[in-house]
């Protein structure tokens, strides 16, 4: 990793090997669920990775799923959070 210039300095940063950030502990993620195959490659086709986490934010990672795996996407146009939402609602 290149650092610029007193930038290292600035936030005090020490000089770690790669082995001891493997061995570092991290902070737990919280895992909303699992999505089913089919339903990622959906979400990743039609480039609605941040929609789907908009989704997930507002309602919860069930409903989310429920509303991107019914929605019927259109690549040359990207919905709106609001827009996935009244189809799902209709």
């Amino acid at each position: 990793m290149q650092w610029s210039q007193g930038l290292k300095k600035r936030f005090i940063l020490e000089d770690k090997t790669d082995e001891q950030v493997a061995k570092e502990k991290l902070e737990d993620a919280d895992l909303l669920g699992l999505l089913d195959y089919d339903i990622w490659k959906k979400i990743l086709k039609y480039e609605n990775r941040s929609y789907f986490l908009d989704l997930c934010e507002k309602y919860d990672f069930k409903k989310a799923v429920n509303i991107v795996s019914n929605y019927k996407f259109d690549k040359n146009k990207k919905p709106s959070p609001q827009e996935l939402e009244l189809d799902f609602k209709q």
